[in-house]
C-alpha cells in the first residue's frame, strides 16, 4: 500500500479504538448503581396466605404464599372484592381507577388498595372531584401506594424502590414489604 493511505488508516484505526473506549466507559456509568443491589438480601414474606385481588397484570412475586386473582373494575362496581385481603391496581388502570365512581369504594372498603407506579399518592382516588389526569404529580415518588379508610381517619404507604433503583429484585422487595403490611392490616382488623 502506498504511505499516503497508511497514515490516513491508521489515524482511522486510532479514533475508532477511542470511540469505542469512550462507549464502553458511558455503559458502565449506570451498571454501578444497579451492582449496589446485587449483595443485598431483602427479606421476604413469610408470613400467613394472602389471598389478593389485581386489576391488571399479575405482578412477579418471590413468595409462594401470596395468591392474585384477576379482578375487573365491575367486580368493584360490584362488591365483588372483599373477600380479598386487598386489592391492587395496576399503572395502565389508574386513569379509570380515578373515576368518581370508585371513590366510594376507596372510601368504604375494610381492606386496602394498592395503586401500582401512581405518581400522585392515593389523593385521585378518594377524592371524587380529582382524576389521575388532573392531580399533579408528588415529589418523592414511590413505586407503589396504598390507601385505607380506619373510620374517619385515612391511612396511606408509600413505598420506594431500593436507592430508586429498579430492578427484578427491587420490586420484589417492595412487594415483600406490601404484604408483610397487608398481614398487619389483617391482623388489626381482626382483632376489632
Amino acid at each position: 500500500m502506498k504511505k499516503w493511505i497508511k497514515i490516513p488508516l491508521f489515524f482511522l484505526s486510532i479514533l475508532l479504538v477511542i470511540v469505542t473506549a469512550a462507549c464502553s466507559n458511558e455503559t458502565n456509568i449506570t451498571s454501578p448503581k444497579k451492582d449496589q443491589v446485587k449483595n443485598i438480601d431483602f427479606s421476604k414474606y413469610v408470613g400467613r396466605e394472602l389471598k389478593l385481588g389485581i386489576i391488571g397484570k399479575i405482578p412477579t412475586v418471590r413468595e409462594n404464599n401470596v395468591h392474585f386473582s384477576t379482578l375487573s373494575f365491575q367486580d368493584l362496581k360490584d362488591d365483588k372484592f372483599s373477600s380479598y385481603d386487598a386489592v391492587f391496581i395496576t399503572k395502565e388502570n389508574l386513569n379509570e381507577a380515578s373515576q368518581s365512581i370508585y371513590a366510594d369504594v376507596y372510601l368504604k372498603s375494610k381492606i386496602p388498595f394498592y395503586f401500582i407506579k401512581t405518581e400522585k399518592s392515593y389523593i385521585p382516588f378518594v377524592d371524587p372531584d380529582s382524576t389521575y389526569e388532573n392531580t399533579g404529580k408528588v415529589s418523592p415518588k414511590s413505586f407503589l401506594t396504598g390507601y385505607r379508610q380506619e373510620g374517619s381517619n385515612n391511612r396511606y404507604w408509600e413505598y420506594s424502590l431500593y436507592n430508586d433503583i429498579e430492578t427484578k429484585k427491587t420490586v420484589e422487595d417492595v412487594y415483600s414489604r406490601v404484604f408483610m403490611d397487608i398481614e398487619k392490616v389483617k391482623n388489626t382488623v381482626s382483632k376489632k
